[in-house]
């Protein structure tokens, strides 16, 4: 580092000799800079001070740029001006103060000084230099008239704020009259009359900026600093976003010195453009945290920002930030406020909630109903609901139910009805111990806890969509003695809850308890309830026991029963209720010819003619899919081999083109149950073909009658024919799919066409519809009733050569990992086809 050693003689006689550092302090270092003065005990140690000061600067201005030589000209005049202070002024406070502060920018300009120093910086450092010292002549009461005058040529020499290059020449000193200093009321009206936009109001906020900062303010009366911040709120409205920034910081500033100060910024309107200023940039966002944040440490300025619109819902906006200097104060904020419970309720609709669970958790009992109260009113998203349950909002509610008065079970209730229809939240609320005290409400007959049954009902049926309700002791017992005790609401909820219960994969046992005790004849009035909650809850209820039927609930079911769902079949305006309905038929057993018998008496099949193109839609919903699947479902039934009679009927109608179209349009499960009956139907086909033959065999049949699978005439009516019916095509397009679900009942449909002597004809039929090929592909992707209905095929495929030479290679991959992995059906025929490819004698010879 290189050092210059100068001599400096003064206009007062004496000289000093300085070493002058080459590596200087850049400008940017005055914002980091942590400078402060040491602790002044006199003002003649801040004097001496500010000689070490002004001569170090005057040092450091030397051999630089004319505009710094001529600061530093002029701020060597400082100590000359000061001399006649002494320590008998020690009293004066304020005159301490502003000493202090004008040493402080002394060496803030002494750090600064160096080549990066602009002309525009400098002009900076004069002016506020310039306050200071306009500052000290205003705090020195009993200034002599020579002090005066110099500090006066000073202060006006600072203030322009352009120094002159040139030579530098003495200024003669001349009588002058005090004029009024740049000081805080000075910077507050050119605040005020700036306009928007002009640059000098961002110069003048930014002295103003460093008045404040370097605590000049502080011995200011207060009115003035008053007046200031009813100006700068007077601003902050309708300027520029910079300037608002700019603003924002300063009465952050403001407030954080005077408590005064904020009650004068907690004018509403004020506070509502704070508010807005949340909803601007970073920057912005960030200014106006911190001052709400300062002002909300007054209680009734607290309670006022609260109640701006928008603002808490803002605040939780901002909470949720990743950036910690947004999310923080957002945060700190929201804490400040939700002393108030008002706010806290705000803020749970804004989906804040650590507020409303601490106070669940520690509140005085009103208050814990307040805030129960409130969350049973909220309208609450599975979000929501996910948020309040895992930030422990239910254990204090359900201490509230169990333990509280009848108003805080009343509120408990409530909010946990609230929250029950999430499935997470039901597991909280079993392990929290809620389903005993719930059944004892239930089954209270005293008066008060009248209003309780509802809720309490509807959570129960809530929480019975969890597995975990089956690990009380008889639930659904104790629930179906509950039924006719009730009022029609209550029956809803425990007709829900029983169904859910039954609909438990670990509940089997319950169904059969549930099948054998009477629960047919005790949901029967329910399902012909005027009320539509309470029948299709019953309905529900039917449907999902209809899926596991006992022996002894099978003979209970009668005439009456079935006239009622076939009624619902057919004349209910509900998707829901025909396809609930649909389901319970469907899951009658097939082999039940009284329940077939009935049907039949009741008309179902015309019934289900008409119910068909219902569920032709573009755009399905799932009560449609569904319906079409439950009633396509009941066709099984119609069409069992064994029933001529019904199929009869059943083909008559037409629904066999009904259940083809199925095939093309219908969900995985829609189809497998058409492919079935299909295959039923085609099952008889043989036999209906040979008994038609005509009697005089030289009359030939029509070409287009003639099936070259049966080698008969065969018509859809007559025979049922799968290859009249044109259902071949559409069956192998569901092999070739990606959905597995009906690869079994299509597969068996196929192979009604190779039974007996016609495995030969059917082999071609189906491979003129490129069946075959889909057939091997079933062997990579099928499950293994599918494979093992494919490998049947395949060993009579095979019997013909030239299948062998044109798919046989292609399949043995597939043949030869089954023989390696299949079970004990599979293998047999495995070894079968190997043959008929002739595989395994190759193999043997290379042996």
């Amino acid at each position: 580092m290189a050092i210059v050693v100068e001599q400096l003689t003064y206009s007062g006689g004496y000289s000093a000799v300085y070493e002058k550092s080459q590596n200087i302090m850049p400008f940017a270092a005055i914002a980091s800079s942590s400078m402060t003065s040491t602790t002044i005990q006199s003002i003649s140690d801040i004097l001496a001070d500010i000689q070490n000061s002004t001569d170090e600067i005057r040092f450091l201005s030397i051999s630089s740029p004319p505009p710094l030589v001529q600061f530093g000209f002029h701020v060597a005049k400082l100590p000359l001006a000061l001399h006649t202070l002494n320590d008998d002024d020690d009293s004066n406070e304020n005159l301490l103060q502003s000493l202090k502060s004008l040493n402080d920018h002394l060496k803030r300009i002494q750090a600064a000084i160096g080549p990066q120093l602009s002309d525009e910086s400098l002009d900076d450092f004069a002016r506020s230099l310039g306050r200071c010292i306009g500052l000290v002549a205003q705090t020195w009461e009993h200034i002599p008239e020579d002090a005066r005058s110099r500090i006066g040529i000073l202060h006006r020499e600072m203030m322009k704020g352009v120094f002159i290059e040139g030579e530098i020449v003495e200024v003669e000193e001349e009588p002058v009259v005090r004029e009024e200093v740049l000081d805080l009321e000075s910077l507050v009206a050119k605040v005020k009359t700036a306009e928007v936009g002009d640059d000098l109001l961002i110069k003048w906020l930014t002295e103003l900026e460093v008045l404040i900062g370097d605590g000049l303010v502080e011995t200011e009366v207060q009115e003035s600093v008053g007046l200031a911040v009813s100006a700068l709120v007077g601003r902050l409205g309708g300027v520029k976003e910079e300037e608002r920034v700019k603003i924002l910081l300063l009465l952050n500033m403001l407030a954080t010195k005077n408590d005064l100060f904020k009650e004068i910024m907690a004018d509403f309107e004020v506070l509502s453009i704070i508010v807005r200023s949340l909803t601007k940039d970073v920057n912005e966002s960030r200014e106006a945290l911190e001052l709400l944040l300062n002002l909300s440490e007054i209680t009734r300025i607290r309670q006022k920002i609260g109640r701006v619109q928008g603002c808490i819902v803002m605040l939780v906006i901002l909470s949720k930030e990743e950036d910690p200097h947004i999310s923080s104060p957002a945060k700190k904020l929201l804490c400040a406020l939700s002393s108030d419970t008002q706010n806290v309720l705000l803020m749970s609709e804004a989906g804040y909630f650590g507020p409303i669970v601490d106070y669940l958790k520690q509140g005085s009992d009103m208050i814990k109903i307040v805030m129960a109260t409130s969350l049973s009113r909220m309208n609450l998203s599975d979000q929501m609901q996910g948020i309040l349950g895992q930030e422990g909002s239910i254990e204090p509610l359900v201490n509230m139910f169990i333990s509280g008065k009848l108003e805080a079970k009343i509120s408990s209730l409530g909010a946990l009805k609230n929250l029950s229809t999430l499935p997470e939240n039901t597991l909280i609320l079993i392990n929290c111990g809620i389903v005993t005290p719930l059944l004892q409400l239930l089954f209270s007959v005293t008066s008060v806890f009248v209003t309780l049954r509802e809720p309490a009902a509807a959570i129960l049926a809530c929480i019975s969509q969890s597995q975990l309700i089956l690990n009380v002791k008889d639930i659904a017992q104790q629930i179906l003695s509950l039924i006719n005790l009730s009022k029609p609401a209550i029956q809803c909820h425990l007709l829900h809850a029983l169904s859910s219960i039954a609909s438990h994969s670990r509940a089997s046992k319950v169904r059969y308890k549930m099948n054998n005790k009477g629960v047919l004849q005790l949901i029967e009035p329910f399902l012909v309830d005027d009320n539509d909650d309470i029948r299709r809850a019953a309905l529900d209820l039917l449907y999902t026991l209809s899926k596991d039927l006992t022996r002894g609930m099978r003979t209970l079911i009668g005439e009456s029963h079935l006239s009622v769902l076939v009624g619902m079949v057919n004349t209910s305006t509900s998707e829901e209720e025909k396809a609930t309905a649909a389901g319970i038929l469907c899951n009658l057993p097939t082999a039940d010819k009284k329940i077939t018998g009935i049907l039949m008496r009741l008309n179902l099949l015309p019934i289900l003619i008409l119910t068909f193109p219902l569920c032709f839609k573009v755009s399905p919903t799932d009560a449609n899919k569904l319906l079409l699947e439950n009633i396509v479902g009941i066709t099984v039934r119609f069409t069992v081999p064994w029933d001529s009679k019904s199929q009869r009927v059943f083909v008559d109608l037409g629904v066999i083109h009904l259940l083809v179209k199925v095939l093309s349009i219908g969900s995985p499960i829609a189809q497998s149950r058409a492919a079935t009956s299909l295959a039923q139907l085609s099952q008889n086909s043989l036999s209906l073909s040979k008994s038609k033959q005509p009697r005089w065999m030289c009359v030939s049949s029509s070409s287009e009658a003639f099936c070259q699978v049966h080698m008969n005439k065969c018509t859809v009516k007559s025979t049922f024919c799968l290859v009249k019916a044109s259902s071949i095509s559409p069956l192998v397009q569901i092999l070739r799919g990606k959905e597995r679900e009906a690869d079994e009942a299509v597969l068996i449909a196929l192979s009604t066409l190779m039974q007996d002597d016609m495995w030969e004809n059917g082999s071609n039929t189906i491979d003129k519809a490129s069946g075959i090929e889909a057939i091997i592909g079933i062997l990579e992707v099928g499950n293994p009733n599918a494979q093992e209905k494919a490998l049947w095929m395949l060993e009579r495929i095979f019997r013909t050569e030239s299948y062998r030479e044109k798919y046989g290679k292609n399949s043995l991959v597939y043949l030869i990992r089954l023989a390696q992995k299949g079970d004990h059906v599979s293998k047999p025929l495995v070894s079968k086809i190997l043959a008929h490819l002739e595989f395994l004698q190759v193999q043997s010879a290379d042996i």
